[in-house]
């Protein structure tokens, strides 16, 4: 039998250690390193996905580097920006509606804002000292397609649910928000409880669609 003295055995044993400690140490630097970074995440293809059977129309708005998909059943309205500030706006209606189930809007920030700088500044405000008196449920931390150069990667958005009275009809409200390059980007579902239910599939497909591309 071959043993080994004690002095070899305490090099081996410190050799050991030494050797599963610094692969902890890098392994903990790397998640570190992952989490900090500005390296673009990859989306996977298949996290964005329509409903096959229903015919999905393609809308883009090159000024605005955006691109969105809805329904082809569903009637769109495009209304530019105007000289009285009012934003850039593109709504889509159920047929024979007078009240559009989505909107998507941009507007143009006077700073670079964070996500959460333009949620303090231009939206949690309005939420607080509005004409309606607005019941937000939740506010979760989403992601967006953003295509820089072709190359496609997440950038972070907020997905809020919230809910107001009008004209005694509780309205329910499924809206993403997004800042990129000095504009807040809005979409808005929207309806009454009954249409809310219907439709909220088709609306969170819409807003899953949504992409902003960088040249």
């Amino acid at each position: 039998m071959n043993n080994k003295d004690p002095k070899t055995q305490s090099i081996l044993i410190l050799l050991t250690s030494l050797i599963v400690t610094t692969i902890v140490l890098v392994i903990i630097n790397f998640v570190w390193l992952l989490k900090d970074s500005k390296i673009p995440i990859p989306i996977p293809e298949t996290t964005r996905t329509l409903t096959p059977s229903i015919k999905w129309e393609d809308y883009e708005a090159n000024e605005y580097n955006l691109t969105f998909k809805y329904p082809e059943d569903w009637q769109g309205e495009l209304i530019e920006k105007d000289a009285f500030n009012n934003p850039w706006r593109f709504k889509l209606y159920l047929t024979n509606k007078e009240e559009p189930i989505m909107r998507i809007f941009v507007e143009e920030l006077n700073a670079s804002f964070s996500l959460e700088e333009y949620w303090d500044n231009n939206i949690n405000p309005r939420f607080k000292n509005g004409t309606k008196e607005y019941t937000l449920e939740a506010k979760n931390t989403t992601s967006i397609d953003l295509k820089i150069d072709g190359r496609k990667q997440t950038h972070p958005a907020y997905m809020l649910r919230y809910r107001y009275e009008n004209n005694g009809e509780m309205i329910e409200v499924m809206r993403l928000i997004t800042v990129y390059k000095q504009r807040g980007y809005n979409l808005l579902f929207n309806g009454n409880t009954d249409e809310y239910k219907q439709y909220q599939s088709l609306g969170e497909q819409v807003i899953q669609s949504f992409e902003l591309t960088s040249p």
